[in-house]
């Protein structure tokens, strides 16, 4: 039913999937936001509307039908905890509603709702750490929880997801790593050579190593010593199995099967746990990255991210150039991640 606007704006089915109500969500984004001249507008709308279609399904009714509290609870379920991505977010689904007025499927009076709702009524900086991660030991201790919650007969099941968690972790774009090449790593120096040298932590560097070293891994399933898959030699970092039909991942198969293993995985940690909950987008996986290397250079050189060259800021980012807004908003959300793990 979809195929056409998968083609046309190179969303996935199983994103579309996720939709509730998904011809009118589909006409709303294409009306608001085809005309769009950035090209990935329209797939992070869908992908949006998608995650709350799960919240959606829940309730068993359109967003354009929630109430003050529930549209509130949408924010808090997401785990949109940074000021600047929630204005963004509120404003997606205000023009959603103003869209449904002028159609007639809801009245006037319910864009009211909009008015009192802001981020200091909903949010305060304890949320942040349910987003970002203070260190990479942190970041491993939330995917070791996963894994041993799941209790994979191979632990090293998972190698493959968490090689590319910790990459998006060194600040590489999604795009690199599923084409990244085994002889771009340099393990000796604890870089990697693309365009840009990434520098990689002992850690990091010591796991893609003894990944690359791994030639199987063993399936979690009921026989009692499960079934084993062998990595075919293709080359890539990212590796596949024999009974795999791809030598490499897509930009889009990548997100989904990592998306799909946080948003299953998560849920089954326990409710006391501090990582119950854990968003673990990979943008803020990649900003967790970024601030720690951020953070790491304040306090070698005594000197505050205001006072940071602009060539030095890049560097840290692994960045050609930057708006000057983004920037700003990157400072602003590092101080909010500061103050919330180290109290500064």
């Amino acid at each position: 039913m979809f195929e056409n606007f998968t083609q046309k704006y190179g969303v996935p089915l199983n994103v579309i999937n996720g939709l509730y109500n998904p011809a009118q969500k589909i006409s709303f984004i294409e009306e608001q936001y085809g005309d769009n001249e950035r090209e990935n507008s329209i797939d992070v709308k869908v992908r949006f509307f998608s995650n709350i279609g799960e919240i959606e399904k829940q309730k068993n009714k359109d967003l354009m039908n929630f109430n003050i509290v529930e549209i509130e609870s949408v924010f808090f379920t997401m785990k949109i905890a940074v000021r600047g991505t929630f204005y963004n977010r509120k404003n997606i689904i205000k023009k959603y509603f103003e869209w449904c007025i002028r159609r007639g499927y809801i009245s006037f009076n319910r864009i009211n709702m909009f008015d009192d709702l802001t981020f200091d009524h909903i949010f305060d900086n304890n949320n942040l750490t349910i987003k970002y991660f203070k260190n990479l030991d942190s970041l491993m201790e939330c995917l070791n929880t996963i894994i041993d919650v799941y209790s994979p007969y191979d632990k090293h099941r998972y190698d493959t997801i968490i090689c590319a968690i910790l990459l998006i972790w060194c600040g590489l774009p999604i795009e690199d790593i599923c084409h990244l090449k085994i002889e771009a790593m340099d393990f000796k120096n604890h870089i990697i050579k693309l365009n840009k040298q990434y520098k990689m932590p002992q850690f990091i560097n010591d796991f893609i190593e003894n990944y690359l070293s791994i030639t199987s891994y063993a399936g979690n399933v009921k026989s009692k010593l499960g079934k084993v898959y062998y990595y075919k030699e293709t080359g890539y970092v990212l590796r596949t199995t024999t009974n795999s039909n791809i030598l490499c991942y897509s930009k889009g198969g990548l997100q989904s099967r990592i998306s799909t293993w946080f948003t299953q995985k998560t849920a089954k940690i326990d409710k006391n746990n501090k990582y119950y909950g854990h968003s673990l987008y990979l943008k803020d996986v990649c900003d967790s990255g970024f601030f720690n290397r951020l953070y790491e250079y304040e306090n070698q050189y005594n000197i505050e991210v205001e006072d940071l060259d602009n060539k030095i800021f890049l560097n840290l980012r692994y960045k050609d150039d930057i708006a000057e807004q983004y920037k700003n908003k990157l400072i602003d959300n590092y101080k909010l991640w500061k103050q919330t793990f180290y109290g500064i």
